[in-house]
């Protein structure tokens, strides 16, 4: 009787000593992102409260803007200008496109908190416009 716990004391020491080894597996983790417009470039800090967008023209040409929801109705972003899109709510589409034909643009965009500031550039001769989405998480996507 006297073996069995003298055994049992003895493997409970030993086992005491040991400790587990962490190792790293041998292949590294998977990437999931995988670039492309269906990742969002910017996120509001809160999609439940009304978002401002900020239009800064850097194109030297003009520009005509407007919301799919119809808020706010068609706008005009004169050369150099700016205009600001108060107490949008989410979701809804930003469009943006030239006045003239046969212009590329692109955009740059910056949030703060629920600030959405978008530069325009124009990049090169094409037809390209821009679209925003700004889905219901507070994401916000460019087309």
């Amino acid at each position: 009787m006297k073996l069995p716990i003298l055994a049992t004391a003895v493997l409970t020491t030993a086992l005491s000593f040991v400790t587990p080894t962490i190792t790293n597996a041998a292949n590294p983790p998977a990437r999931t992102y995988q670039p492309g417009y269906w990742q969002p470039v910017a996120r509001v800090k809160n999609p439940n409260e009304p978002i401002q967008i900020k239009l800064v023209n850097q194109t030297g040409l003009p520009l005509q803007y407007g919301l799919t929801s119809g808020k706010g109705g068609i706008g005009e972003l004169p050369i150099g200008g700016s205009a600001v899109i108060s107490n949008t709510s989410v979701p809804d589409y930003l469009l943006v496109n030239a006045l003239q034909q046969r212009v590329k643009l692109r955009d740059d965009i910056a949030v703060d908190g629920n600030v959405v500031t978008v530069q325009i550039y124009q990049v090169e001769a094409g037809a390209s416009d821009i679209t925003l989405n700004f889905d219901e998480s507070g994401a916000v996507y460019v087309y």
